[in-house]
């Protein structure tokens, strides 16, 4: 449960300081990062769970 909390935390950050120094406005920078880091990961977790599923072995 650690992780989701770090990722969504750092996601957040990383928005807020979007938008400082973009001059934007705040909330809205925040939701966008972390809409699009959600689907980044979510991505990358449904194209992991395919390949390995076809019998591709991604790492040892």
């Amino acid at each position: 449960m650690v992780i989701p909390i770090v990722a969504t935390l750092a996601l957040t950050t990383f928005g807020l300081v979007g938008a400082v120094l973009g001059k934007s406005p705040i909330l809205r920078s925040c939701v966008r990062v972390l809409c699009g880091g959600f689907v980044a990961m979510g991505v990358t977790f449904g194209l992991t769970k395919l390949l390995s599923s076809c019998g591709l072995q991604l790492y040892e």
